[in-house]
């Protein structure tokens, strides 16, 4: 199991500080800039109390529409960028250097796992940022072989998964990532105690058994019993449960308690 060790984009170190001038940025620096409007073909930036500029066509290799679509909601955040020249007092940025590296560095390692971070979760699947502000997508089939009762309810926006790099689609600019793939399927043996993670209820009207997941990979049912009766149990919620019956399938288990 490898994790990103090569390449990673090293912005500025005085990027924070908020009053760092013109003379401290020199060309072919990498800096972290504030998205402060779009407005035409042009992206107005900050770094610290700095201008920047950057050509919409500088953004990205991806489709325009695609493109601005990212644009708008990356209003007042950070991104990683590459100042290719300084114009008097204000800084001219471009992103798709960055973006290249990180992509070659990926398609050069497909098939490894990586920790990303989820940035938006959608029913079908979540967007995650591969490395220094580069986005992909892990399709909800490519996320656990268990049920979830909605992914909003499982994954939240900042956490950190484990994916393995499966495919890059050169006409979409796009990976084929799996947090599936990342994790072997273990077989639980009967009669043992073990920790799994609650993903949804079997029935959400009778709440009287959960799916749950020892990984991605290894998933199973608990069935509820006078013990869980007081006890509020949510989706991603750990919980020791005894091992019953494992199938094919999956396993059979007994909740036994909420890991607190």
């Amino acid at each position: 199991m490898n994790n990103r060790q090569n390449f990673e984009v090293k912005p500025l170190d005085l990027y924070q500080l908020e009053d760092i001038s013109i003379s401290d940025i020199n060309l072919g620096d990498y800096v972290v800039a504030n998205i402060t409007s779009v407005k035409d073909d042009k992206i107005l930036l900050k770094i610290g109390q700095t201008d920047a500029i950057m050509m919409i066509d500088d953004y990205d290799i991806i489709s325009r529409d695609r493109m601005m679509k990212s644009l708008y909601s990356l209003l007042n955040k950070n991104i990683y960028a590459r100042v290719s020249a300084i114009n008097g007092n204000t800084v001219i940025l471009e992103r798709k250097t960055v973006v290249k590296q990180t992509i070659l560095f990926f398609i050069q390692n497909v098939g490894n796992i990586f920790d990303v971070t989820i940035t938006s979760i959608k029913n079908y699947g979540v967007f995650v940022d591969i490395g220094n502000g580069v986005t992909s997508f892990v399709h909800c089939i490519n996320l656990s072989n268990s049920r979830y009762y909605g992914l909003d309810s499982f994954f939240k926006v900042g956490d950190k998964i484990k994916v393995k790099i499966l495919d890059y689609d050169s006409r979409k600019s796009f990976f084929t990532l799996s947090r599936k793939a990342a994790y072997d399927r273990v077989n639980l043996p009967n009669n043992h105690y073990f920790l799994v993670t609650v993903t949804g209820y079997v029935d959400k009207i009778k709440c009287d058994a959960f799916f749950v997941e020892y990984n991605p990979q290894t998933i199973g049912i608990v069935d509820l019993n006078e013990n869980a009766e007081f006890v509020p149990i949510n989706a991603g919620d750990q919980i020791a449960v005894f091992i019953k019956r494992t199938t094919d399938k999956g396993f059979k288990s007994r909740f036994i308690h909420k890991v607190i």
